[in-house]
């Protein structure tokens, strides 16, 4: 980066949700800002936090978003740009790029890679999309998995420069509060809460929880005491409603919606369990890791090279998924909370996007 100083602006999409990229954006500016870097976000979402401000470029259609974009862009006039965000967002910050540099002005941008989009490539998405990237000055991925799995179907990438920076997580995870609402579905001492937590807005994420429910009903046959508390919400929750439903596991399985505080939900976990179909590098299983909390997943992103003691990887088999919270039923590994929150916290991922430009 030119300088500490210099401003840094950063367009992102889905800044008014608690999914993936909101998550990742929101905890690399919290960060950004204790170091007293100036950081201005731009999002065409509505997002209202007294603790969070963003500019708000909303409107109907996404040629007056990118128009919008660009205006914004030209007023703050920022010195790099980091892109989290849909492809009409990216050509906003690429015409903002082109502009400067009438000015003799060189803004290098970051696109940030968050979700896979397509792979095929007679498609004029792909041929779109490809074209963009290629544009930018460096291709950011928040796994290796999702690197290398995008370079295999672009090949003709060039030599543009690739990171790969994990997400993170914060230290406001240290402590429950005191007036904890999540006490009351752990009632009796004997009690295994198994925790999920994730946006139903994706058809692989919802399959991914439905199977969750499908192994999780199995365990309710073989033991009286078990609570899944479902976290999230979204277009395709009724999906999930309905399985609980045709389980006959309502009574264990309870939909708790989005989450304010997630040191108390996760206090109160035994098990966190996250079996996905779309994810690239969930946040939240670190979230849990970091709490203390044993989990369970399946082979998403770069989970296999964490080598942390207390999450288990699974097939993403229902009969797996069962033995493997049986096992840990019988015999949970201690989380080492601190050493997560040292390898894995934001302060890790704002150094290496120092290092970028």
């Amino acid at each position: 980066m030119n300088s500490k100083k210099s401003l840094i602006g950063v367009v992102c999409t889905f800044y008014n949700t608690n999914g993936g990229i909101s998550s990742y954006v929101k905890g690399l500016e919290v960060e950004f800002r204790k170091i007293n870097q100036s950081i201005s976000i731009i999002s065409p979402d509505i997002y209202t936090d007294k603790n969070i401000s963003h500019i708000n470029v909303a409107s109907k259609g996404r040629v007056w978003v990118i128009i919008k974009t660009v205006k914004k862009l030209l007023e703050l006039k920022p010195a790099e740009i980091h892109c989290h965000g849909t492809w009409y967002l990216l050509l906003s910050c690429l015409i903002y790029k082109w502009v400067s540099f009438f000015s003799l002005k060189d803004v290098p941008i970051a696109a940030v890679k968050h979700t896979e989009i397509t792979k095929n490539r007679r498609s004029i998405k792909f041929k779109i999309l490809s074209w963009i990237d290629r544009r930018c000055d460096c291709l950011v991925f928040v796994s290796n998995k999702f690197r290398e799995s995008y370079l295999s179907v672009h090949e003709n990438i060039g030599a543009i420069r690739t990171e790969v920076i994990w997400p993170g997580v914060n230290d406001i995870l240290k402590e429950a509060s005191s007036n904890n609402i999540y006490l009351k579905y752990k009632s009796e001492k004997n009690d295994f809460v198994i925790t999920y937590m994730g946006l139903m807005e994706y058809q692989q994420k919802v399959d991914g929880l439905i199977m969750l429910l499908s192994a999780f009903s199995v365990i309710c046959s073989r033991y009286s005491n078990m609570k899944l508390l479902i976290a999230g919400g979204g277009a395709l929750e009724a999906q999930v409603d309905k399985k609980i439903s045709d389980l006959g596991i309502k009574d264990c399985a309870i939909r708790v919606g989005l989450v304010e505080n997630k040191a108390d939900f996760y206090s109160i976990s035994n098990l966190h369990c996250h079996i996905s179909f779309k994810d690239i590098f969930p946040i939240v299983i670190l979230e849990a890791l970091a709490c203390g909390v044993n989990v369970i997943a399946n082979d998403i992103g770069d989970l296999r090279r964490l080598n942390i003691e207390g999450l288990r990887i699974c097939d993403p088999e229902i009969d797996d998924i069962v033995d493997e919270i049986d096992s840990v039923m019988t015999n949970s590994e201690v989380v080492n909370s601190r050493y997560v929150m040292e390898v894995m916290g934001w302060s890790k991922c704002v150094e290496k996007f120092q290092k970028i430009f």
